[in-house]
C-alpha cells in the first residue's frame, strides 16, 4: 500500500489511481474536480479528507471536516463504508453511526452531510476542509453562501467535484476556476484514465448503450453536450460525429457579426460569429448581460 499520511507509522490502505496522483499532490486551497463515471473520484475525495484530518495537529478547537453529498442517504451509501474502510488502521478512531461521523484520537472529525436544505445546518460552524460532491445535484448557494464562510476562520480548503450535467452552476464554477490561479482544476475524462478505471470493452459497451449526449457528459466531461430533448441536439451530434466541428483562430481580416436573443434580465444572450469563405465560425462562449464572459475560442 502507498503511504498517504504523515502521522507516525499509520499507513492508510489506499493506493491512488494514476490519474488522481496530481490531485493528491496539489497544494492549492481550492480544487475543482470533474470526472467520468467510475473514475474512482469518491475514494480519492474520502482519502483526501482523511489525510488532512490526520495531519492537522491543532488541539483547540478540534479540526472539523465535512463531506457534503446530494442527500443524507446518498452520502451514506456513497462514502460511509469507505470512511470506515480507509481508517481501519488508525488506532482509537471512533465511528458515530447515527451522525455519520469519524472521530480521530487527536480530536479531529469528519462528518457527512446531505444536500438539499440540509447543508444549512453548517451555517455558523467552522470547517478546516469541505468536499462538495456531485455538485450539480446541490443547490447553487451551498458553496458560496454556506460552506465558503465556514472555511474562513482557519483558511480551510474546499473541493467542488462531480460529473458534468451540462451548462449549469457546476459549469459556472469550472469557468471561474479556469481563470483563477488560486484554483486547481482536474478534468478527468475516460480518455485520460484508460484501463486504470474501466476496460476498453466496458467503455465500448457503455458507448453503445448510452446516447451520444449522455456519453459526452457522463464519460467525456462535456459541458456543451445538449440535454436530451434540447433543440438541435441531433443536428449538433451529427456535426460532431462527422468531424465537421473543429477549433480555429479568429480571422482578423473578417468582420464579426452578432445575433441577439433579447430575453429578460440576465438571460439575454449574444452570439458572435464570422463568415470566412464558405464557413461559419462561431464563438464558443456566449455573452450574457450582467454576467458577460469573453469570447476566447471559435469553431
Amino acid at each position: 500500500m502507498e503511504r498517504v499520511d504523515s502521522i507516525g507509522d499509520i499507513v492508510l490502505p489506499y493506493l491512488p489511481r494514476p490519474h488522481f496522483k496530481r490531485f493528491h499532490a496539489s497544494k492549492k486551497r481550492w480544487k475543482f474536480v470533474v470526472c467520468h463515471r467510475r473514475a474512482g473520484k469518491t475514494v480519492a475525495l474520502v482519502n483526501a479528507l482523511i489525510k488532512s484530518a490526520l495531519e492537522n495537529h491543532r488541539r483547540e478547537p478540534p479540526p472539523r471536516y465535512a463531506y457534503i453529498g446530494p442527500s443524507f442517504d446518498q452520502a451514506k451509501d456513497l462514502t460511509w463504508n469507505y470512511f470506515k474502510q480507509y481508517t481501519e488502521n488508525v488506532p482509537g478512531a471512533r465511528y458515530l453511526e447515527g451522525e455519520l461521523a469519524v472521530i480521530f484520537p487527536g480530536g479531529a472529525s469528519i462528518r457527512l452531510y446531505g444536500g438539499g436544505l440540509a447543508y444549512e445546518r453548517l451555517r455558523g460552524i467552522y470547517l478546516d476542509g469541505a468536499v462538495l460532491d456531485e455538485y450539480p445535484l446541490l443547490a447553487p448557494a451551498a458553496f458560496t453562501s454556506v460552506v465558503r464562510p465556514c472555511l474562513a476562520d482557519y483558511q480551510g480548503f474546499g473541493i467542488v467535484s462531480g460529473t458534468s450535467a451540462g451548462d449549469d452552476h457546476f459549469h459556472s464554477v469550472y469557468l471561474r476556476a479556469l481563470d483563477d490561479p488560486q484554483w486547481d482544476v482536474f478534468d478527468i475524462p475516460i480518455t485520460a484514465t484508460g484501463v486504470d478505471a474501466l476496460s476498453r470493452e466496458e467503455v465500448e459497451e457503455m458507448r453503445k448503450d448510452m446516447s451520444a449526449d449522455e456519453f459526452a457528459r457522463e464519460m467525456m466531461n462535456s459541458f456543451d453536450a445538449p440535454v436530451e430533448g434540447a433543440y438541435y441536439a441531433d443536428a449538433l451530434n451529427a456535426l460532431q460525429t462527422q468531424n465537421r466541428v473543429t477549433k480555429v483562430s479568429p480571422d482578423l481580416a473578417a468582420g464579426v457579426l452578432t445575433a441577439w436573443d433579447l430575453g429578460i434580465r440576465h438571460i439575454m444572450c449574444v452570439w458572435s460569429f464570422q463568415l470566412v469563405g464558405s464557413e461559419v465560425h462561431w464563438s464558443t462562449k456566449l455573452r450574457a448581460r450582467k454576467r458577460g464572459r469573453g469570447n476566447k475560442s471559435w469553431f
